[in-house]
């Protein structure tokens, strides 16, 4: 029985210490940060994304592509195949830039409104779209490349 008590308040106090490290995720510079270890080192671009529930709390951050120095291929079905695994209202896109611009390219906005406008049909709305690198970021929603393509609410 002390064990299970044990277990419990353990599993209760790891559930807090995420729920705290969830809140940093409120803008896009939080997201940068939680992403640019993972991301910014990298000598090819990574794309990966955030799910997260009704109530904005991040469900899972997977990988869906990576690619060479300048160039990833993203295929749409997988962006959403693993947010809709995850059970996600909601999305966030993110890659880096090896070359160390956060200056997104044409092919980063055009890819980021195309899959916010297939969220837009699954219900799964894209937040924001970022490009991270070692020293910055840019949020497309920030930038307003993505305005009209996602929700109002959430991030960004």
């Amino acid at each position: 029985m002390a064990t299970a008590a044990r277990a419990a308040f353990e599993l209760a106090r790891r559930l807090a210490e995420q729920r705290d490290s969830l809140e940093r995720l409120a803008s896009p510079e939080s997201v940068a940060a939680f992403l640019r270890p993972q991301l910014a080192h990298l000598l090819f671009e990574r794309f990966v994304v955030l799910s997260f529930n009704p109530m904005n709390a991040l469900l899972s951050h997977d990988v869906v592509a990576e690619g060479s120095a300048d160039s990833c291929a993203v295929d749409p079905r997988l962006v959403f195949d693993v947010a809709l695994r995850a059970g996600a209202s909601a999305i966030i896109l993110a890659h880096n830039h090896p070359s160390g611009s956060a200056e997104p390219s044409v092919s980063d906005v055009a890819l980021s409104r195309r899959l916010a406008s297939v969220g837009r049909a699954l219900g799964v709305p894209v937040l924001d779209s970022l490009v991270i690198t070692r020293h910055g970021h840019a949020s497309l929603t920030g930038r307003g490349l993505l305005l009209g393509e996602c929700s109002q609410a959430g991030v960004g």
